[in-house]
């Protein structure tokens, strides 16, 4: 027997969407038909940095870019690209010694990860991490004196990976054993 699931449209994850991603957990071998999907359609990372709120987000609809903007207690400044990135999903941020950090996924099925900084001033420009592929956009923080950043494996790699930046490079990526987390949504056109 074949299994399908149905949802209206995938625009952002709310509660409608995580009911479906625990469905597709129950029946990972299900075609999953959507009428809308907007890939990335998810809100900003947020992060305190000299003494600022800043905010960052994946550009609108088919805008691949990565935008930001400041908060500094009672306005927010406009928004601003961070040139030369794309991604298809939104941006996590940390910050590391005296600068925030970001990393992203790439954009559409570009599934490698990167990741810029930011001195208060300018963006650095985008670097990849090395060796890693990811369907979604990895989660980042800081433990100790360096980054740590998580991410589902790549298009059919349930596994969850790992790695940590020193300031200089990357260690080698590392599974987290013995867990994994759900399936990659197959999205089709409903007729």
């Amino acid at each position: 027997m074949r299994l399908a699931l149905v949802h209206d449209w995938l625009t952002g994850y709310r509660g409608g969407e995580k009911c479906l991603a625990a469905l597709c957990g129950m029946y990972p071998s299900a075609d999953v038909f959507t009428l809308v999907h907007v890939p990335g359609s998810v809100g900003p990372a947020i992060v305190t940095f000299d003494n600022q709120l800043f905010a960052a987000w994946k550009g609108e609809f088919g805008d691949p870019g990565l935008y930001y903007s400041t908060f500094n207690g009672s306005t927010w400044a406009p928004q601003k690209l961070i040139a030369g990135t794309g991604t298809s999903e939104g941006p996590s941020l940390t910050v590391y010694g005296r600068q925030l950090f970001a990393t992203w996924k790439g954009e559409f099925s570009d599934q490698r990860l990167f990741y810029a900084s930011f001195n208060g001033t300018s963006w650095t420009p985008q670097k990849q991490i090395p060796g890693v592929l990811s369907s979604i956009g990895p989660g980042v923080t800081t433990f100790g004196n360096r980054v740590f950043a998580a991410w589902k494996g790549m298009t059919g790699d349930q596994r969850i990976w790992w790695s940590a930046y020193n300031g200089a490079s990357w260690a080698a990526q590392q599974v987290v054993p013995g867990v994994g987390t759900s399936t990659d949504l197959l999205v089709a056109a409903a007729a």
